[in-house]
């Protein structure tokens, strides 16, 4: 068995690292011949991440046959901020080992890390079933970040609302209150046949926004009673996190 994936950019790989690392800290690696992927769910089992890289996207990537790796994600972390987001990065598979090959110029830096054993139970995702109705915005990744950035600073509720044409956030705290409407336009879509609200944990939603880094733009999904899908999808990887509606005990 061999596996080896070629970045000509590591600052891919960096910003998926970061935007996944406040929810989980290991993770299982599945490579297979088309890419790269794992899911994993926080300790708090509110929210599940979801994320693949797309092998035939990066400047060189080969695996012979499916294997896992077990990634501690802080320490992967750790490497990583020695890297400049520009730099060449190369990931190959030995054994227990992990060796990352980093080139900037003349410059050759090379890394080994401890793969791990870890336990995790196969997560299934259930899929859209198109029959139901669902409310769904496409927006701006920026738009998304600032919105809930700035509701955060209000409250640690947040409460989404599709309406046809528009959605809104709002969120109520001890200071005051933040309503922000965004209403269908050239560079925000919204789609909803009739009025659907619920209620989403700010800092969940603060982290995932932070990962708009990774594609330009984000798409936000909600059925009635069903955790929140925000989707970001870029030509080398995707990201998708799934959040369960707040209660009063989280």
């Amino acid at each position: 068995m061999s596996f080896i994936a070629t970045f000509d950019a590591a600052g891919i790989l960096k910003q998926i690292v970061d935007g996944v690392k406040p929810l989980v800290s290991e993770v299982n690696l599945v490579c297979d011949e088309h890419g790269m992927s794992f899911q994993a769910m926080d300790a708090s089992h509110v929210s599940l991440c979801s994320v693949k890289i797309r092998g035939e996207a990066l400047a060189h990537y080969s695996c012979t046959s499916t294997m896992v790796l077990g990634l501690p994600l802080l320490h992967v972390d750790k490497i990583l901020s020695t890297i400049h987001p520009t730099d060449r990065l190369t990931l190959e598979a030995e054994g227990s080992m992990l060796h990352l090959s980093v080139v900037r110029d003349t410059r050759v830096s090379e890394f080994s890390l401890h793969l791990m054993t870890i336990e995790q139970e196969q997560i299934e995702i259930p899929p859209v079933d198109p029959s139901q109705q669902h409310c769904s915005c496409n927006m701006p990744s920026s738009v998304f970040q600032k919105t809930i950035r700035d509701l955060a600073l209000l409250g640690d509720r947040c409460s989404l609302t599709f309406r046809p044409g528009e959605v809104c956030f709002s969120t109520t705290g001890n200071i005051g209150s933040g309503h922000l409407t965004l209403k269908s336009t050239q560079d925000v879509e919204v789609t909803a046949l009739a009025e659907t609200s619920g209620d989403f944990a700010t800092r969940y939603l603060a982290l995932f926004a932070k990962c708009g880094n990774v594609a330009p733009s984000v798409s936000i999904a909600m059925l009635d009673k069903q955790p929140l899908r925000i989707r970001y999808c870029s030509a080398f990887a995707s990201l998708e996190f799934f959040l369960a509606p707040r209660i009063d005990d989280l």
